[in-house]
């Protein structure tokens, strides 16, 4: 008679691990999501915040520097240790925060938020939970730190209003910053764990094997649109709101509904995709959600005019049929989905390729786009 496979669980050890880079995530993801629903707001307050393009970079160069410094940071984590890295990345984020906190010009708040994303840690922490879990656990461990970052943006949503009204944006960012130095207990509690045996491969090695994974590059990519589509969403929701009549401290009636419904709605898909393997195709229906409940056709471009205007209309046409195609028309006009606030526009690209194969535009020489796509950005280009 066999045993039964014996449940895996936590070391003593491990749960220490998760749940203080779990803390260290909550809180920094706290102190940055606080000032996410109101920045595009009270920035408006500042010298120069009436410019559309610097609420945007005030906005967005966060995630800039963050990207361009997380590599540098994962490879001194390597050589330095993960425990001094996340503490330094925590200083420079806490720097900018009160650099923000002092602001009196939107330039000055740009360039707070351009210090918040240099304490780009996240490799160097996601390191640190490898180091510090059996691969078993791998992946519950990461579980317990995404649902952490998701209750740290659900909670900012709902009290970031409410407590603008009370101390404004330069308390938030105050509040922000004494967060993260909060953040940074826990790790200096921690000891630096044991390192892993890294592959064996070189650096130039490693970027030829990432770049080349395609599949990898089409997810990489993909992340890439949802992320800036919430973030271009949470640039001038907040003004739409104002603009409506709904007043900024009254904003978390419409973000705590939203958000619990979120939640329950979210729940099921994820306990059927892991428990049948179809995380696929939940991933690609939660896409297509989110693009549905922004998808307002703003504009029905005819067909007629498409074929009149379009520079490249015999490839398209070899590769897709005759205007207007099959894709977001309806056999009249070809439909520019997305939504206008004021002088900006948010809206849902057309699909690069077909359905199976959604990204065959961006690695296949001389694959022509489609009509919805090619009308698209002509609209944007010489219309909107």
């Amino acid at each position: 008679m066999t045993k039964a496979p014996q449940k895996l669980r936590f070391t003593r050890d491990e749960w220490r691990a998760c749940l203080a880079l779990s803390m260290l995530y909550g809180l920094r993801m706290l102190g940055l999501f606080l000032v996410f629903p109101i920045l595009a707001a009270e920035a408006k307050k500042l010298d120069g915040g009436a410019d559309p393009l610097w609420i945007g970079i005030a906005v967005g160069v966060y995630g800039l520097t963050q990207a361009l410094l997380q590599i540098p940071f994962g490879i001194a984590s390597d050589r330095y240790g993960r425990r001094k890295v996340i503490l330094v990345g925590l200083a420079v984020f806490a720097l900018g925060s009160f650099v923000a906190a002092l602001a009196t010009s939107i330039e000055i708040l740009a360039v707070g938020r351009a210090l918040q994303g240099a304490g780009a840690i996240s490799a160097a922490v996601t390191a640190f939970l490898a180091d510090s879990t059996r691969d078993e656990l791998r992946t519950r461990a990461m579980a317990l730190i995404g649902g952490t970052i998701g209750l740290a943006f659900a909670l900012s949503l709902i009290v970031a209003p409410a407590l603008s009204a009370v101390m404004g944006m330069e308390g938030l960012f105050w509040l922000t910053g004494l967060l993260v130095l909060a953040a940074m207990i826990p790790v200096v509690r921690m000891k630096e764990p044991a390192r892993k045996k890294a592959m064996d491969a070189s650096m130039d090695q490693a970027k030829k094997t990432v770049l080349s994974n395609g599949q990898l590059m089409r997810l990489n990519l993909g992340i890439f649109m949802i992320h800036m589509t919430q973030t271009a969403i949470f640039v001038v929701i907040p003004l739409a709101l104002i603009d409506m009549g709904t007043a900024l401290p009254e904003h978390w009636k419409i973000y705590l509904p939203v958000v619990m419904l979120s939640f329950l709605a979210m729940i099921p898909p994820i306990f059927w995709a892991e428990r049948t393997g179809h995380n696929k195709p939940a991933f690609l229906a939660a896409i297509g959600l989110m693009g549905t409940a922004i998808a307002n056709v703003a504009a029905r471009v005819p067909a007629e005019d498409h074929v009149r205007r379009e520079r490249y209309l015999a490839e398209i046409e070899a590769q897709w049929g005759p205007a207007p195609g099959r894709l977001q028309t309806d056999g009249q006009t070809i439909h520019v989905l997305g939504a206008q606030f004021g002088d900006v526009f948010i809206g849902v690209q057309p699909g690069f390729g077909y359905e199976g194969d959604p990204m065959r535009l961006l690695f296949e020489s001389g694959f022509a786009p489609t009509h919805a796509f090619s009308t698209f950005y002509r609209w944007l280009r010489e219309d909107f």
